[in-house]
């Protein structure tokens, strides 16, 4: 390609196979697109699940959803950020102009949801060519994991310069995942209480958003202890362990057999939405988060759910107003002295991916995070 960057990342190639780390060659930004330089990625359970064959994607492709990057090259008509800026990437960026925008919900956007189906960038192309010339797809428009990237230009936000570039990484998806869960979707308020099934970076997020919203019991349910640890240091007042004892019941016990106000379903699990129906109070939400696999089906008790005026509901990217409410919340977390480090378990260079996704996998503690 004329005039293209050659950056090195990590590539999927085949589903059940590990990445590839390869030189890419990097066509200049189109007309609204931003080239940036990437400083910091978290690794997700999202892109695992492209990895392992239970999310799909064009492949060869780029993953990485979850960045802070500096920007690089601006494509001609970008005028709300400059060469310098560090930015947080946004992984659906919507146009602003269409009628789902318009009316309020731009994380459904259907140019956003066109580019996490394509593997392409707005115009329906990719940027990204491997050694041997072949096309490589982008991954919903960010593709972190690569030393430079093209990204539409409505996908990034400037952030303040006192939010560390790895903090700033983990708002793009676990931050504004969870804490939109607990704050928009479910519509937490004080003196409520919540339970929050599984603590990877969504759940440990949704426990900020219960505390920014003031709740008053915020329960954290895992079965590995090092990830319960971490919850309590993050705010969680009751952690139990669902794999030594019951915990439906146990929500129950600590509620004083009312129930939760709130439950969270951080897993993507279609059995644990059926059981937190049972582990809330009348009136009460599930809000379900968690990525399942693409055939998974919820096995709903309807009388319950009628009886109860109990409510099941969905949530994509924390339900944002992108990406006009996802600057106060950067403001928000700054003035509130929220430490997003503390969910970093671990710091990896690009070379490392494989192993850290292997520790993801393994249920490691917090999020890995890649530093370029």
């Amino acid at each position: 390609m004329e005039d293209a960057l050659v950056a090195r990342a990590a590539v999927l190639r085949k589903v059940g196979s590990p990445l590839t780390i390869e030189e890419i060659q990097i066509a200049p930004p189109g007309d609204g697109e931003i080239q940036v330089r990437m400083l910091a990625a978290g690794l997700c359970r999202s892109d695992l699940s492209v990895m392992q064959g239970e999310l799909g994607s064009s492949l060869p492709v780029v993953l990485g959803h979850e960045a802070c990057a500096i920007v690089e090259r601006l494509g001609r008509g970008v005028e709300h950020v400059a060469v310098g800026d560090r930015v947080l990437v946004l992984f659906r960026a919507p146009c602003g102009r269409c009628r789902i925008c318009l009316g309020g919900h731009p994380i459904l956007c259907a140019q956003a949801a066109g580019i996490r189906r394509t593997g392409t960038l707005v115009d329906g192309t990719s940027r990204l060519r491997d050694a041997a010339g072949e096309t490589v797809h982008h991954f919903t428009g960010v593709s972190a994991f690569a030393e430079q990237m093209v990204v539409p230009g409505e996908g990034v936000v400037k952030v303040p310069e006192e939010l560390e570039a790895g903090a700033v990484a983990l708002v793009g998806c676990a931050v504004l995942t969870g804490i939109g869960a607990a704050v928009n979707s479910a519509g937490a308020s004080p003196a409520r209480d919540a339970v929050v099934l599984g603590c990877g970076g969504v759940g440990l997020s949704v426990i900020h958003g219960c505390r920014l919203a003031g709740c008053k019991r915020i329960i954290v349910v895992d079965r590995l202890e090092a990830n319960l640890e971490l919850a309590a240091k993050l705010g969680a007042t009751t952690t139990i362990n669902a794999a030594s004892e019951e915990w439906v019941d146990a929500v129950l016990r600590e509620t004083d057999g009312n129930g939760c106000d709130y439950a969270f379903d951080a897993v993507g699990n279609p059995d644990l939405v059926h059981a937190a129906l049972s582990a809330l109070a009348p009136g009460g939400v599930v809000v379900c988060i968690g990525v399942p696999p693409q055939d998974g089906n919820l096995d709903i008790p309807a009388l319950e759910l009628i009886a109860g005026d109990k409510t099941i509901k969905g949530t994509l990217y924390g339900s944002w107003q992108i990406p006009f409410e996802v600057q106060d919340l950067l403001e928000t977390l700054v003035a509130r002295e929220i430490n997003l480090t503390d969910m970093i378990a671990r710091e990896i260079e690009l070379d490392e991916i494989n192993n850290g996704f292997r520790e993801l996998d393994g249920g490691v503690a917090g999020r890995v995070l890649i530093r370029f």
